[in-house]
């Protein structure tokens, strides 16, 4: 099964400028002096996406967070206690994924190039064409080195997952958040039935977790969205909540802002995610 029908759109919206070379400029070099974390807040007003994918993203945590909200789940789903109880189903699903990521990474270069990828995405299922996966290969590089590691590997098929592109998981989630929703009776070559529901449980808590700080699902965290949060009592207990103020502190931040612009994406929490729960790729 090759890269075919087109699910995701690619075609630039008047305005929209090119995804790799827009974040490309934006890149964070290694070995940056680190700045003041107030001084990574450069742009107070809302967040624009910078890339169609991008927009799809937002699009369907917002749909996400509405349906929590319809539904009366959103203090349930984005409680910290629960969401760090899930975090040993989390590094087991990222094992799956690591598996499945050194199945198809490149056996000289030992990373995931475009072809690659494509494989990859092909091997899940996934039917949609070369320049869509091109767009979620690009808003997944996030070190800007064309090609992608274990943890961006496991970003992009987050990205796939809220996409709604890879049919295995799709069914696996059952959400009925997404703008096109995919048909049941589809399923992935890949990923046996286990695997997908243990994948899927996963990025969900990963969304969850996201959530509970981007509680307008505007597409960022800012510092002070994340210092009222924190702040904020729960459960009318007179004090913060212990666990949260050692998980989340001025060092999270900074591993939260990978290209230090003062605000924290989606694709940016995931990453530093994978590292919470022991799932870092060595470079």
């Amino acid at each position: 099964m090759g890269c075919l029908q087109s699910k995701v759109g690619t075609s630039k919206e008047p305005g929209e400028s090119n995804v790799n070379s827009t974040l490309t400029e934006n890149s964070p070099q290694r070995g940056a002096t680190i700045k003041n974390v107030e001084s990574w807040i450069t742009n107070p007003s809302d967040y624009v996406a910078k890339s169609s994918v991008d927009k799809k993203i937002i699009k369907t945590l917002q749909a996400r967070k509405k349906k929590m909200d319809e539904d009366g789940t959103y203090s349930k789903h984005t409680n910290f206690e629960r969401v760090a109880m899930q975090f040993g189903n989390v590094e087991m699903a990222f094992g799956t994924i690591r598996d499945i990521y050194e199945k198809h990474t490149d056996p000289v270069r030992k990373t995931m190039h475009m072809d690659n990828f494509c494989s990859a995405l092909s091997a899940f299922g996934v039917t949609i064409d070369r320049p869509a996966i091109q767009d979620i290969f690009n808003e997944s590089d996030l070190i800007r080195d064309n090609s992608l590691n274990f943890n961006e590997f496991a970003v992009s098929l987050a990205i796939c997952y809220l996409l709604g592109v890879v049919p295995g998981l799709n069914v696996a989630g059952g959400h009925a958040y997404y703008e096109n929703p995919p048909a049941d009776d589809e399923s992935s070559p890949e990923l046996d039935a286990t695997d997908a529901k243990q994948i899927a449980k996963a990025f969900d808590t990963v969304v969850n977790a996201y959530l509970m700080f981007d509680e307008d699902a505007s597409g960022i965290i800012k510092w002070d969205e994340m210092q009222e949060i924190l702040n904020k009592p729960e459960d009318g207990k007179a004090k913060v909540t212990s666990h949260k103020t050692k998980f989340f502190n001025v060092e999270r931040w900074k591993e939260l802002d990978w290209n230090k612009d003062g605000s924290i994406n989606f694709q940016e929490f995931f990453l530093a995610f994978q590292k919470w729960v022991g799932m870092d790729d060595e470079e």
